[in-house]
């Protein structure tokens, strides 16, 4: 299976093959998200983030196009603004030891989020994370909460086609606004980000 399809949206992971979907429609059942997200990394890989959301968005308009519209609604700038604002405060601070700087929000908790300076790092190409668990707690910083993207989360995390678009498309919006902030980020180690318990994070500056 390509990962995108002819129309430049991500292409749906199905559990099983479904007709409709080779047809080229809708499809119908569950996706799984995890596929999804796997999708994302080219889009930002190419730093291109209007064209991350315009994607998302239209996956979700395609199932719910009434929750497309209520999220592409929500304005992010000062979101980003507040991002920005944090990775200079980190920026600042950072230790030369660190190795990696990792941020992170939490869907289920209001999209609050956190800042991580960790003690070592292994490039994407490892396929192994683990050391974004690796930091000290006391260079934790605070990053700011989303309560508006939060609101608008799905029922369930990785169910119906609706459920998992919409949550997709909160993602790629929440991705599209951090590397908006990211231009902020000068500093040498590695800036990566992600939700909470993502297996493999996004990479954003420098890249690797």
């Amino acid at each position: 299976m390509t990962p995108w399809d002819g129309w430049g949206q991500p292409a749906r992971v199905l559990e099983q093959q479904d007709p409709i979907a080779a047809e080229g429609g809708v499809p119908s059942g569950a996706v799984d998200i995890y596929a999804g997200i796997e999708e994302m990394r080219p889009r930002i890989a190419s730093g291109d983030w209007k064209d991350l959301e315009r994607a998302y968005e239209a996956m979700c308009r395609e199932t719910d196009a009434r929750a497309a519209s209520a999220i592409s609604f929500i304005d992010l700038a000062p979101y980003a603004s507040a991002l920005e604002a944090s990775l200079e405060a980190v920026g600042k601070r950072i230790r030369p030891a660190t190795a990696a700087v990792y941020w992170e929000f939490d869907p289920d908790n209001g999209w609050q989020s956190n800042f991580y300076e960790c003690r070592t790092y292994r490039p994407e190409v490892d396929g192994d994370d683990d050391w974004a668990s690796d930091f000290d707690p006391s260079t934790v910083i605070d990053g700011p909460a989303m309560p508006d993207l939060a609101a608008r989360l799905a029922p369930t995390w990785n169910g119906t086609v609706s459920d998992t678009a919409r949550n997709l498309y909160l993602i790629a919006r929440t991705m599209a606004a951090f590397g908006r902030a990211s231009a902020a980020w000068l500093d040498d180690a590695p800036l990566c980000a992600g939700f909470h318990d993502q297996s493999i994070v996004f990479r954003f500056a420098p890249t690797g």
